[in-house]
């Protein structure tokens, strides 16, 4: 339900930024007008993970669907269910043929072949920095552009006056949220030495008090997705337990669950060496690694000593230092007095209300990045500079090339000197909508005509090309890569 509910704030959000591509003008020299205006890169690619499969999806294809993109999304093999679904209702609501396909398949095989395809104009992936930077690598080959979530370490830092009867709940539900399988987690609770020993109880006391069982139950937490998943978690305990660090608490298993899920208990660990697996590594489980700093340089360093940057959680009451450690500490999101897998996320998720708008952006060196808010649908988006001379007599020609870095494309040459043609004729479109499969069964999308284009200029008109060819670009797209499964193309348009 919170997914689904997060899926629906983030396609409210983007369909509220549909209009919100502005433009610039640019001091030149005298007699020019320069200009910019935004266009859609044409067709985007989108690998989702498992943990939140909705939301993620509602933040990348939401955002490049409000950009004036089509959209080939390729979800987990572990959670396809729920995207095939939603298409499924975006086909019923009219959305138009070719805006959304969904492809499923193995990473290996469908996500390579997404990641290659030269129709595809912009990939976004959410999942590990091991894929993330394969797939950084095929796309570099063609010069395609990534936005990447590559995962986190994230700490929370307590310092000795903080309000910790609102701390510990927040740093609790910061890493059993989701069972720990959260990009954000709080995995890391870095803690001033004068408050460690009596936080530590504290913790331990509240870890001690959660139980995991089935979804029916609604308990603190729930299963791992898979038991490769269950046993990566072991494995970084087992590292824990040879390196002799010690446990603080745990909690418990009910005897209803059954032996054939696999259920993980939380463990709160103490006094976890800085360069060690479990506090470097991303778990992905319900694991909390604690250590203590002396003060507020020493904080900084043991927050910065991972190679994630995604969140962080700043607990004090002094104001100055809440400035300098948001400053300091290398993270795309800093919270300060809250978190937001942790209070801030679950406040907003009462009120129907979710935090869309709030981008976390990605620290130099660092390998996470989480696109949210206005960014997203900006960066599903080419900027093109115009240069034109305000001269009826000039010279013929001009020149136009693709200009270096964030896809910006920039003409430079004479305006036209004549008046903007009041209809450009252009036709309805119709694209047809391929066959797609599903275990032997057929399904077909009845093809609709796309809406007339009135052009009133010749940028008009080449903007209506563009998306012309590119909704017929990803129809297409499922059978050049021969890839079975396709449950597409179904939405698209306007959301």
């Amino acid at each position: 339900a919170a997914d689904a509910a997060a899926l629906a704030r983030y396609f409210e959000f983007y369909a509220g930024a549909c209009d919100k591509f502005h433009g610039e003008t640019i001091p030149y020299q005298n007699g020019y007008s320069v200009f910019t205006w935004r266009e859609p890169h044409g067709v985007t690619g989108h690998v989702i993970p498992w943990n939140y499969p909705m939301q993620i999806f509602g933040r990348s294809v939401g955002g490049a669907l409000a950009a004036g993109n089509c959209c080939v999304v390729k979800p987990a093999e572990d959670a396809c269910l729920s995207l095939i679904r939603v298409a499924q209702l975006a086909a019923e609501c009219g959305f138009p043929p070719g805006a959304i396909n969904i492809v499923t398949g193995y990473g290996h095989e469908v996500g390579d072949a997404l990641a290659r395809h030269p129709g595809i104009d912009h990939i976004s992936f959410t999942g590990s920095p091991k894929v993330g930077t394969l797939i950084q690598q095929v796309a570099a080959e063609r010069h395609c552009p990534v936005t990447l979530e590559l995962g986190g370490k994230s700490p929370q830092i307590i310092f000795a006056d903080a309000d910790l009867d609102a701390a510990v709940p927040v740093v609790i539900n910061a890493i059993v949220q989701n069972s720990g399988q959260t990009c954000s987690a709080g995995s890391r609770v870095l803690i001033e030495q004068a408050i460690y020993d009596a936080l530590l109880s504290r913790l331990g006391e509240a870890f001690e008090a959660l139980r995991v069982g089935p979804a029916t139950m609604d308990l603190d937490l729930g299963p791992l997705i898979r038991q490769t998943q269950q046993q990566r978690v072991w494995d970084f305990l087992s590292d824990a337990q040879t390196a002799h660090i010690p446990i603080v608490a745990q909690g418990s298993v009910v005897d209803e669950a059954p032996d054939t899920g696999f259920y993980q208990a939380p463990v709160l660990l103490a006094d976890v060496p800085v360069d060690h697996r479990i506090a470097q590594e991303e778990v992905f489980g319900p694991v909390l690694s604690a250590m203590p700093f002396t003060d507020e340089d020493h904080a900084v360093e043991l927050a910065n000593a991972t190679h994630f940057g995604l969140v962080a959680g700043v607990w004090t009451r002094d104001g100055a230092r809440q400035f300098r450690m948001a400053r300091r500490v290398k993270s795309g999101q800093v919270f300060i007095n809250n978190y937001g897998a942790g209070a801030a996320a679950n406040e907003l998720r009462k009120r129907d209300a979710g935090p869309t708008a709030v981008p976390i952006g990605a620290p130099l060196n660092r390998s996470s990045h989480r696109p949210s808010g206005r960014p997203i649908h900006t960066g599903h988006i080419s900027v093109r500079s115009n240069c034109q001379q305000r001269k009826k007599s000039r010279p013929s020609g001009g020149s136009s090339g693709r200009a270096s870095g964030c896809g910006m494309r920039s003409q430079f040459g004479p305006a036209v000197n004549k008046k903007p043609a009041k209809n450009s004729g252009m036709k309805p479109s119709t694209i047809a909508a391929p066959c797609v499969s599903d275990g032997g069964t057929a399904y077909t999308s009845p093809s609709a005509p796309v809406a007339r284009s009135t052009c009133t200029s010749s940028h008009h008109a080449l903007a209506a090309i563009n998306t012309h060819i590119a909704r017929k670009n990803a129809s297409r797209c499922g059978a050049r890569n021969r890839l079975t499964h396709c449950h597409g193309p179904v939405t698209g348009g306007g959301l």
